[in-house]
């Protein structure tokens, strides 16, 4: 069976990773990101897996209200997210945590 552990996991709801966002590489990631189709400004968590020389990633995307903006959900005091799945044309470059090769 594959490990599915993730070699890159950022999350923007997680205090102990934004140091990482006045970094150079953080801008890299960013550029990689709108390479691959993920809207940095869209996203929420990134998980990025290596199954065999093929690069996925797993986002959780906030969902895009009609207006602009995010929807939220008044119940639940939060933006509405939604997971997405892309398939990479290339790794992810490194990250300052070791969360990438």
């Amino acid at each position: 069976m594959a490990d599915l552990t993730p070699v890159l996991v950022y999350d923007a709801t997680n205090p102990d990773q934004r140091h990482i966002e006045s970094t150079p590489a953080w801008q890299a990631l960013l550029a990689w990101m709108r390479t691959q189709h993920i809207d940095p400004d869209q996203t929420r968590r990134l998980e990025v897996y290596d199954l065999h020389g093929t690069w996925y990633a797993k986002t959780v995307e906030y969902t895009p209200a009609r207006r602009g903006g995010r929807l939220v959900d008044p119940a639940a005091e939060d933006h509405v997210t939604h997971t997405s799945t892309y398939v990479l044309n290339s790794p992810p470059p490194a990250v300052p945590y070791g969360g990438a090769r």
